[in-house]
C-alpha cells in the first residue's frame, strides 16, 4: 500500500450488518488515476457536496489534495487556498486531505495538512476550517491537540462537540497508531486527548474512525491474520464517548477482503449505500486506492414510511376529537409521490418515498406535506410539513388540526402558568434553589452543585473553588475539606434550611422539576392559536416572569451581595415600579433591602424575578425552538416582575413561588383573528442528531 497510514472522513449514519448484500463497485465520479480515499459528505443549502482526497496530478505519489464534486454534479474541482497548498514539484510532499464535517453545522469542520505555519514546518496535523459568508475559507491549526508525531484521520460527532482521530504519539515513527478522543470546551478549544483503549490494541494499528448514529465507532485496524487493514466497529458509551463493548469486524459482503487494505467507512446521506476506500486490484492491476460502495437493502425498492394521522379540532384554543370523516393527503416533497388516507379520527397510510439515484441524492432527511380536506363549512384545514429522519423509525404519528372558525374570534391572548407549593427560594435569598440548572442562572445557587466545594481529598488545593455572593472558602488542611464562611452582609439567608439534608434534597428536586415544567409550559404556550397568529402578523410576544417575595423581616444590615445588574444592556428587563434603589438602570452590589408598602420586600422579590427570568430565558432559548426563533427575530420581550405580597393575603408556599405569563398585547377593540392565513406548521417528528 502507499503507506501504512490510512486517511479518514466521516458521516454519522446507521450501519446494519446483514449478509448477502450486493458486491462492491467503484464509486462513480470519484476515482482518478491516483490514490483516492477519505471521502466526506457536506450538507449545504440546496443539496450535498461530495469531498474526497486524491494524489492525482502529483509527481510525488505521497502528496494529496482536497477535491469536491459540487451539489449540482459535474467536474471534480480542487478546493482553494487555504484548504490546499498545492505543489506539483516532484521533490515536495504536500499532504492536504481527510476532511470531516459535523452533520449539524457544516460551515465548520476539520482536515489534515503538513503545511508551514508562521514560518515553521509541521508534519501531519489537525486543522479547523470555517466557511465565511462570502464563500472564502479560514483555517486554524489545532495547537492544543497536535503533537510532534503523526496526527490524522479526524472524525466529528453530529453536533461537532466530540472529535476522534488517530495518532502514533504513543509510538512515534513506528507506524503503530491508536485512536483518541477530545471534546470541545466552552472557550472553543479542545480538551486533552484521551486514548480509546477499548478499541486500541498493543500490537496493531487503529485509525480512520467514524461515529455512527447506531452508537458504534467504526474504524480500520490491521488485527487480521494477513496483516492487512479491515473495517471494524465497537459500541460506544453515550456519556463518556469511550467504548462499551467488544470490537468486531463489520459484516458487509464485499467490504473486507483478504490481501487488501480497507478503511475510511462512510454512509450515504440516506444510509442507502456504504462507502469505503480500498487498494484491491483495480483496472490494470495498479493496486492504487479507490473509493468503493455497496448498496444496502433499504435502497433497493425505496423507503417506506407508515404514518398515522389523527384529526382534531381546535375551538378557542381547546383540543377536541372530531369524528368527521375526511381525506388526508400525504406528499413526499422530494419525489412528488402522494398517498391518501381516509380518517374519521385516526388512520394509517403506507407512503412509498421512492428510490433516489446516486449517493449524494440518497437523501437522509425527507419532508412530507400533510393536509386534510375541509369536512364541512366553518372549518379551516391545516397543511403541515413534516421533517423526518429516515433512520429514527418507519412508523410515525402526527396530529393534524382542523380549526373551527369560532377560534378566530377570541378577544384576548394571555396565558398564565404558575407553579404553586414549590419553594423556589431560601428565606431571604434571591437565587433559585436548583442543582440541575444552576449553571444557567446569573447568581449562585444556595445548594452547591460542585461538591468539591464542601469536601475534598488530599492533597488539598490552595484554591478549591471561587468565592461567590454567598460564601468565601478556605482550605482546612488538618482534614481534607473546604470550609465555608459567610460573605459580609449575607446574614439575611436562613442557614437552617440549608443545613437540613432532607429539606435540602427535597427542595432541590421540587425546584428542578418545576423548571422542567416551565420549559414544557412555554413550548405549549407558543403553540397557542392566538400566539401563532400574532407571530405571523409580526407582533411581539411578551413574557413576564413573576418572583414572589418572602415577607419575613430582614436584618437592617442585610444587603444585596450579588454582581451589579446593568438593566440597560440586559436582554431580560426588570419592572422597576417601586424601585428607588435602582439608579440609572443599574442595581448595584451592597444595595440595602427595604420593605415595600404592601408589607413584603420589593427589592427581594424583584431580584428573584430577574434572576429566575434570566435562568428561564437561557433554558427556553436552548430547548424551545419557537422561543429561539422569536428571540433571534426580535419579536420577544422578557420582563422580570417583583410582587411583594402581604403575609396575611397569600400562603407561604405561594410567596416563594414563580409565575410566568405569556401574552400578546392588543390594541383597544383589536381582534386576534385579523388577516389569518391558513394555519400550518413545520414539525420534526423524531429527534435528529442535531437536536
Amino acid at each position: 500500500m502507499m503507506t501504512r497510514y490510512l486517511y479518514s472522513a466521516f458521516l454519522l449514519l446507521l450501519l446494519i450488518s446483514i449478509p448477502g448484500l450486493a458486491q462492491e463497485s467503484p464509486y462513480p465520479g470519484a476515482n482518478t488515476a491516483g490514490d483516492d480515499y477519505a471521502a466526506a459528505f457536506r450538507y449545504v443549502e440546496g443539496g450535498t457536496e461530495f469531498w474526497f482526497t486524491t494524489s492525482d496530478g502529483f509527481q510525488q505519489h505521497r502528496s494529496r489534495r482536497l477535491v469536491r464534486i459540487p451539489v449540482a454534479g459535474g467536474a471534480t474541482e480542487t478546493l482553494p487556498f487555504p484548504l490546499n497548498v498545492v505543489s506539483f514539484d516532484n521533490a515536495a510532499v504536500v499532504m492536504d486531505g481527510s476532511p470531516a464535517f459535523p452533520v449539524c453545522a457544516t460551515a465548520s469542520g476539520v482536515f489534515v495538512s503538513n503545511r508551514t505555519v508562521d514560518g515553521k514546518y509541521f508534519g501531519d496535523d489537525l486543522y479547523e476550517l470555517s466557511a465565511n459568508r462570502d464563500g472564502a475559507w479560514s483555517i486554524r491549526r489545532i495547537d492544543e491537540l497536535n503533537s510532534n508525531a503523526w496526527d490524522d484521520t479526524p472524525a466529528l460527532t453530529s453536533n461537532g462537540t466530540t472529535l476522534y482521530f488517530a495518532s502514533d504519539r504513543r509510538f512515534p515513527g513506528s507506524q503503530k497508531t491508536d485512536l483518541f478522543l477530545s471534546r470541545r470546551q466552552p472557550n472553543g478549544r479542545w480538551s486533552a486527548p484521551v486514548p480509546i483503549d477499548g478499541a486500541n490494541t498493543p500490537e496493531y494499528s487503529e485509525q480512520t474512525p467514524t461515529v455512527g448514529d447506531d452508537g458504534y465507532l467504526y474504524y480500520a485496524t490491521n488485527q487480521t491474520t494477513s496483516g492487512d487493514y479491515d473495517i471494524w466497529r465497537v459500541k460506544l458509551d453515550g456519556g463518556t464517548g469511550l467504548t462499551a463493548g467488544r470490537p468486531e469486524p463489520v459484516a458487509f459482503a464485499g467490504v473486507n477482503k483478504t490481501g487488501s487494505d480497507e478503511g475510511h467507512p462512510l454512509f450515504s446521506p440516506g444510509a442507502g449505500q456504504f462507502l469505503f476506500s480500498s487498494n484491491r486490484s483495480s483496472a490494470g492491476g495498479t493496486k492504487d486506492f479507490d473509493i468503493y460502495s455497496v448498496e444496502l437493502p433499504s435502497s433497493k425498492g425505496g423507503d417506506t414510511v407508515y404514518l398515522s394521522v389523527q384529526l382534531r379540532t381546535r375551538v378557542a384554543g381547546e383540543d377536541k376529537t372530531d369524528p368527521v370523516r375526511t381525506t388526508v393527503f400525504i406528499t413526499d416533497r422530494h419525489t412528488g409521490q402522494r398517498a391518501t388516507v381516509m380518517s374519521d379520527a385516526t388512520g394509517e397510510s403506507t407512503i412509498p418515498l421512492g428510490k433516489t439515484e446516486g449517493t449524494a441524492a440518497d437523501r437522509r432527511f425527507r419532508e412530507l406535506i400533510v393536509t386534510a380536506q375541509s369536512p364541512k363549512p366553518g372549518y379551516i384545514t391545516s397543511t403541515d410539513t413534516l421533517y423526518i429522519d429516515l433512520l429514527c423509525g418507519r412508523r410515525l404519528a402526527h396530529t393534524l388540526y382542523l380549526w373551527d372558525t369560532a377560534a378566530l374570534r377570541s378577544v384576548g391572548c394571555v396565558q398564565d402558568f404558575r407553579i404553586k407549593n414549590v419553594r423556589f427560594f431560601v428565606t431571604g435569598y434571591w437565587c433559585p434553589t436548583t442543582a440541575q440548572f444552576a449553571d444557567r442562572a446569573p447568581c449562585t445557587s444556595a445548594i452547591p452543585g460542585d461538591q468539591s466545594c464542601v469536601a475534598i481529598e488530599q492533597p488539598a488545593p490552595e484554591a478549591p473553588c471561587e468565592s461567590n455572593e454567598l460564601y468565601t472558602y478556605n482550605v482546612k488542611y488538618t482534614a481534607p475539606q473546604v470550609v465555608r464562611a459567610r460573605q459580609p452582609f449575607s446574614n439575611c439567608i436562613a442557614l437552617s434550611e440549608l443545613n437540613d439534608p432532607k429539606i435540602r434534597q427535597t427542595r432541590v428536586r421540587e425546584v428542578d422539576s418545576a423548571f422542567v415544567k416551565l420549559v414544557d409550559a412555554m413550548r405549549s404556550a407558543l403553540e397557542y392559536d392566538c400566539v401563532q397568529r400574532a407571530i405571523r402578523d409580526g407582533k411581539h410576544v411578551e413574557v413576564e416572569v413573576v418572583g414572589w417575595t418572602d415577607p419575613r423581616p430582614l436584618d437592617d444590615d442585610c444587603k444585596y451581595t450579588g454582581k451589579d445588574i446593568n438593566l440597560n444592556s440586559s436582554f431580560v428587563k426588570l419592572d422597576t415600579t417601586d424601585s428607588p434603589y435602582i439608579e440609572e438602570g443599574i442595581l448595584k452590589n451592597k444595595t440595602r433591602f427595604r420593605d415595600s408598602k404592601s408589607g413584603g420586600n420589593q427589592l427581594l422579590s424583584q431580584l428573584r424575578a430577574y434572576h429566575t427570568a434570566v435562568l428561564l430565558d437561557n433554558l427556553w432559548e436552548d430547548q424551545v425552538e419557537e422561543y429561539r426563533k422569536l428571540k433571534k427575530g426580535g419579536l420577544l420581550r422578557v420582563t422580570g416582575v417583583g410582587r411583594a405580597v402581604s403575609q396575611e393575603n397569600v400562603d407561604m408556599a405561594q410567596q416563594r413561588s414563580v409565575s410566568v405569563l405569556v401574552k400578546v398585547p392588543l390594541k383597544p377593540g383589536e381582534s386576534v383573528a385579523a388577516a389569518l392565513p391558513p394555519p400550518g406548521r413545520y414539525h420534526q417528528l423524531c429527534d435528529s442528531p442535531c437536536k
